[in-house]
């Protein structure tokens, strides 16, 4: 093993500086890797400088690690795999884990890149702000889930910084600082998001955000210390109301829940701790929009805002934050007379909750890409290829199917729909049309769903057939209506266990032709929690509920929809602690 490491140094040190920047240097655990990644040079001039015997060897380490390397850059695994194609997964979260879960274990050489090494259960992290859960109940080691799913791929530690579509290349930065390089045949893409500051000024420095476990411990350690600060006899009465303001800048799902885990942390909790502190605290949900939760049915929206108020919470909307200090927001208000007044909002905490954004390795592959114009995701077609890349998928947060555009096809799709050609559609005519555009197009199935009511509405002049006008409006209609799907798990999910099957049948089968299936998205229904133990579901189609039950329902999927047998057992234990013994609000 010794002799082939020196024999590795001694090769590139004799080398010409040239060929030594090129080189990929690393002394590894095998002789086979420690001869043959030592070098991988861009020019096959090169080979020359290598022993025969080892020629072999330094080919298999350049079809693996890929040509043109940077200098510095070093190979990320021992193992020399020639006989499959390299897929590369950016990413561990639930895009991710789900293709992995559903890709055949032997088709591919996979590598998975994640500046965390672990996965964690999103939907729950309001719930580990407060301690109604432990964070390590939310989390399962990457590669854990890989030796369960496909034992033979590799883990590199680190974050993604650059994708070079064109030499098929992607620049990743390893915890200890090290430049890594790794040459795909396959790239998914499924990193997430950042929350979107809309270049506010203020809110990197002064709000928290809520998209990681260590987002989790700094929020619930930040609660705790307020208090704690608040309790001091030094502290002026004045100075404690504002600790114990926290305020909320967003109430979707994550925002909402967060205070409905903080109602209950203050009435189960904190009351018995600080009782002469709670009369003090004041919470406020400001929301840009006319509702809260407004991705849930309107009667949702307004049981939880019921809800909210009566637990002493001010939910604030048409409410637009334009500035955030260290100890201040200040916000637009659009009063119903349609007035505008400029309010402001002393605080203590402020979570910042409000819209996604894309990460920096996404931004910098969007910009490099001319069929990219999305402003805050990477577009994809219906089967989750990014647009303007090949061999390049997007799934989860940071990804958008490309809605399509009717009206630019107006004439042709109206020539689709006229099979007798005289020039109007009879009812037979449209929903055959219907159920073939649907098929081409699955983002737009559900709003080409209702023919007949579609049918009847745009058929303006009574006639039971519908002009080239009419056609058009209904067109224009089902345009307006198109929207990208919500960032959510259960998205990604879906697009991860999708697009693991495509992969596996490509390989199978070896074509295009095999993955045909585009990618359609069932929603299961949404839920969240709102505190009191009472929930809210919304199934969809005028299927909604809040209470006692809903909130059953949503510890009963989100427990159900653990990645292992591990992380179902943590969870219901501490659901039990919690309930038993209350929550832990040491400040560790």
């Amino acid at each position: 093993m010794h002799a082939f490491r020196a024999a590795a140094r001694a090769h590139v040190a004799s080398a010409s500086p040239a060929v030594r920047r090129r080189a990929v240097v690393a002394v590894t655990a095998t002789a086979a890797t420690a001869a043959a990644v030592w070098v991988a040079a861009k020019d096959d001039d090169d080979a020359d400088l290598l022993p025969s015997s080892l020629a072999p060897l330094a080919a298999a380490a350049k079809r693996w690690v890929g040509p043109s390397l940077g200098s510095g850059a070093v190979l990320a695994d021992a193992a020399v795999k020639v006989e499959k194609p390299r897929l590369v997964v950016l990413g561990s979260g639930w895009g991710a884990t789900s293709l992995l879960r559903s890709l055949d274990a032997d088709p591919y050489d996979v590598t998975v890149v994640s500046p965390t090494n672990n996965f964690y259960y999103t939907p729950l992290l309001p719930s580990a702000c407060v301690g109604t859960v432990e964070d390590r109940s939310l989390v399962e080691p990457v590669r854990r889930i890989l030796s369960t799913s496909i034992p033979s791929a590799r883990f590199v530690y680190g974050a993604a910084e650059d994708i070079d579509v064109h030499d098929k290349h992607v620049h990743v930065r390893a915890v200890d600082g090290a430049d890594v390089v790794l040459h795909y045949d396959v790239l998914v893409v499924a990193v997430g998001s950042e929350s979107s500051t809309f270049g506010l000024p203020g809110v990197k420095e002064h709000c928290h955000f809520l998209k990681s476990v260590a987002d989790a411990r700094a929020i619930r350690k930040h609660i705790l210390a307020n208090f704690e600060r608040a309790a001091l006899p030094t502290t002026p009465p004045d100075e404690q109301k504002r600790l114990l303001t926290f305020v909320i800048c967003g109430a979707g799902p994550t925002g909402s829940e967060f205070a409905g885990e903080f109602h209950d942390l203050l009435g189960e909790d904190l009351a018995r701790y600080y009782p002469a502190l709670v009369p003090l605290v004041s919470v406020h949900l400001v929301q840009s929009g006319e509702h809260i939760l407004n991705t849930f049915d309107k009667r949702i929206s307004e049981y939880a805002a019921a809800k909210f108020r009566r637990a002493g919470i001010n939910v604030v909307t048409h409410a637009r934050v334009n500035r955030v200090s260290a100890d201040e927001i200040g916000y637009t208000l659009a009063h119903p007379d349609g007035r505008k007044t400029q309010e402001t909002i002393k605080h203590g905490f402020c979570l910042w909750a409000a819209g996604v954004g894309m990460r920096p390795i996404v931004r910098k592959f969007a910009d490099a890409i001319d069929a990219q114009t999305h402003a805050r995701m990477l577009a994809v077609d219906d089967g989750l290829a990014v647009l303007g890349a090949q061999d390049v998928y997007a799934v989860g947060d940071c990804a958008a199917i490309a809605n399509p555009r009717f009206l630019d096809r107006l004439a042709a799709l109206f020539a689709e729909a006229d099979t007798d050609g005289d020039g109007a559609l009879t009812r037979d005519e449209y929903k055959r049309f219907a159920h073939a555009l649907a098929q081409r197009h699955p983002t737009a199935e559900t709003h080409l769903a209702a023919v007949d009511v579609a049918f009847d509405t745009f058929d303006a002049d009574g006639s039971q057939t519908l002009s080239a006008a009419e056609f058009r409006a209904l067109l224009a209609d089902v345009d307006t209506r198109l929207k990208s799907l919500p960032a959510t798990a259960q998205v990604a999910a879906q697009q991860g266990k999708y697009l693991g099957h495509k992969l596996s049948a490509l390989r199978r089968v070896g074509s295009e032709a095999a993955a045909r299936q585009l990618f359609r998205y069932r929603h299961l229904g949404s839920l969240a929690y709102v505190g009191g133990e009472e929930g809210v579901a919304d199934f969809g189609a005028g299927m909604a509920t809040g209470g006692a039950a809903a909130a059953w329902l949503w510890r009963g999927a989100y427990f159900s929809e653990q990645v292992a047998m591990r992380t179902r057992f943590l969870l219901a234990a501490d659901w039990v602690k919690t309930k038993v013994f209350g929550r832990d609000i040491s400040d560790i």
